[in-house]
């Protein structure tokens, strides 16, 4: 049923992306957006820390369109590999942990906490398997997506909220990141982590 789900998500997405694949070089390739999304990080994290909400709000949607497209481009140009699978769900983490962590602290310390505590749980996890290892399933699936979809408009309403001041975004906010929590616990369970 979930893998039906999944590919229902795919189905959804990976035809909007096709349409740019045109005006998409070859040489942009889907472990690269996933690179380029880890440099990116840094700079978000000046910016945001700056209070700088408009630009950071900016490059934090251009990094996470990176994550959508990087998926897709693979699937459509065959181009899937296991650095991009294993490096693709922690570059996401990366993500969302820096922007989550410098917003949440304004916001709620402990949902911050939380978030970026989870994420942290995975990936100890993962390498303490590999070391004795058990390959632990780190690929994707629906939990994990929607954690993801739920945290990056979480973090897209507390930029809101910030640039607007309409505080009350923070709190509308709050609630949709702690859905994402339980969607991550999912994800956890079932991925065996």
């Amino acid at each position: 049923m979930f893998e039906k789900i999944r590919r229902s998500m795919e189905n959804f997405f990976d035809p909007f992306c096709r349409i740019f694949f045109p005006i998409i070089p070859i040489w942009v390739t889907p472990n690269r957006l996933t690179i380029a999304r880890l440099i990116g990080v840094p700079f978000l994290i000046y910016i945001l820390w700056q209070g700088w909400y408009i630009s950071s709000l900016v490059l934090f949607i251009t990094l996470a369109l990176t994550d959508m497209f990087d998926g897709a481009l693979a699937r459509g140009r065959n181009m899937i590999t296991e650095f991009g699978t294993l490096l693709d769900p922690i570059s996401d983490k990366i993500l969302i942990a820096s922007a989550s962590l410098i917003l949440l602290i304004k916001v709620d310390l402990t949902l911050a906490i939380l978030i970026v505590g989870l994420d942290l749980i995975v990936l100890i996890l993962s390498g303490v398997g590999k070391l004795i290892g058990h390959k632990l399933n780190l690929k994707a699936n629906i939990w994990g997506k929607t954690k993801l979809t739920l945290q990056v408009i979480g973090i897209g309403l507390i930029f809101l909220g910030f640039i607007l001041n309409l505080m009350w975004l923070h709190d509308v906010a709050i609630y949709v990141l702690w859905a994402a929590v339980a969607f991550a616990i999912v994800s956890i369970i079932k991925n065996g982590a």
